[in-house]
């Protein structure tokens, strides 16, 4: 089995039959032979010239492999700011759902997404957090995951899930990427993948056998259109590319009917993989 932290990057080969699904196979060819010079160029931050798969250029440490023998990325969250702002969404992500979950009464649901994030996702962003002198968000995951586990008062949740979005909010700030369109219109296009791998893991023959991935994909989906929001009012943002992206993230709702699984989805998973094909090919467009 896949190992979680590894599951989120989509390989090469993967990329490719979804985007010949498509009828995208010339323009998804030309992506993957370009995405280490089109990151190169969007993150302004030298990138590694041999990368060849999505697996190999996405945040993550080069040589390392993750439970499942899959290599971890070699883009560095420590020294690349579009994989710091990739997994700042995908933590965001998981709380921001869990969170919602925990509102909806499903309690043990919304535990499953706090402890994740405690006990293994914030390892591998802290040496990216000291990097960039920002907030420790330690103790601030800590905290929120022990107060849903402890069934503390409603209030106390509330307070600890406040002081944690404000962490991340602060740890965003601090890459100067986050100020960089290109960058962060970069990260949205690695969320929506990130989401497209999990619903892809989610959904098998129009049943959500794996809730907790159903539900991470639409949190990561969330936080993408939540930072192209904040893009839309940018002035140094070419408004344009943001209007294209929107209509990307746009047709993605359909995907989740809920955040609770239903008994069917009609989606496919080939749906969000399409919308990161389309995000990266307009990206593409403009760097060209």
């Amino acid at each position: 089995m896949i190992a979680r932290k590894a599951r989120l990057w989509l390989g090469l080969g993967a990329f490719v039959m979804v985007a010949h699904a498509l009828g995208l196979a010339a323009a998804s060819a030309t992506t993957i032979a370009a995405q280490g010079t089109a990151q190169q160029v969007a993150q302004n931050t030298e990138t590694p010239s041999d990368c060849a798969e999505e697996s190999a250029c996405a945040s993550g440490t080069a040589g390392e492999e993750g439970e499942g023998g899959q290599a971890k990325a070699a883009a560095d969250p420590v020294t690349d700011d579009l994989a710091y702002l990739h997994q700042l969404g995908i933590l965001r992500g998981q709380l921001e759902v869990g969170m919602d979950l925990y509102r909806r009464g499903d309690t043990a649901a919304a535990r499953e997404h706090m402890e994740y994030p405690a006990d293994e996702l914030y390892a591998d962003l802290r040496p990216a957090l000291e990097a960039r002198h920002a907030p420790d968000l330690s103790q601030l995951v800590q905290q929120l995951a022990t107060s849903v586990r402890q069934d503390s008062p409603s209030a106390q949740v509330e307070a600890d899930y406040a002081a944690m979005a404000d962490g991340l909010d602060q740890a965003e700030r601090a890459a100067a990427g986050a100020s960089q369109p290109l960058v962060v219109l970069g990260a949205i296009q690695r969320l929506v993948k990130s989401a497209a791998v999990e619903y892809g893991e989610a959904v098998m023959d129009g049943q959500v056998v794996k809730p907790r991935e159903y539900q991470d994909s639409l949190g990561f989906v969330r936080v993408a259109k939540a930072m192209l929001a904040r893009l839309g009012g940018a002035e140094d943002a070419n408004q344009e590319v943001v209007v294209k992206v929107e209509q990307a993230l746009s047709g993605l709702d359909p995907a989740w009917p809920d955040i609770e699984p239903p008994d069917h989805v009609v989606t496919d998973p080939n749906l969000l993989y399409g919308a990161a094909a389309k995000i990266e090919t307009v990206l593409l467009a403009v760097k060209s």
